[in-house]
């Protein structure tokens, strides 16, 4: 079935609820956090966990119908979330700040509104 740019937008809407909880669901002190900034404080599964969960937003995401430039930029910026989260300390400070998912979620909205009707 082909998807006009409503059901697109639509689809990509219905992943708001798991980005939110990956990323920013919690607050404390006024500081917004999910559940990747806090299985990333595991050493070693929480960072690859956290990736993990990542990747599978941007699968669906890429079936949906993003172009591949834009979810190999996605699939970039989950390795950098990954790699650079993974350093002790400043990596787990990187993760509660980084908000990979909100980053990939907001990139494929904007493609997806800019399609023609």
């Amino acid at each position: 079935m082909v998807m006009n740019k409503s059901q697109k937008l639509q689809q990509v809407n219905q992943l708001e609820t798991l980005v939110s909880l990956m990323d920013s669901r919690f607050s404390f002190l006024g500081f917004s956090f999910g559940i990747d900034g806090l299985i990333g404080l595991i050493p070693g599964f929480g960072d690859i966990a956290g990736g993990l969960i990542s990747v599978l937003i941007v699968l669906r995401i890429r079936s949906i119908g993003v172009p591949e430039e834009i979810f190999n930029k996605m699939l970039r910026t989950i390795l950098i979330d990954v790699f650079v989260g993974s350093v002790p300390i400043l990596g787990d400070m990187f993760d509660f700040a980084f908000k990979v998912n909100e980053r990939n979620l907001k990139q494929a909205k904007l493609y997806f509104e800019t399609l023609p009707e």
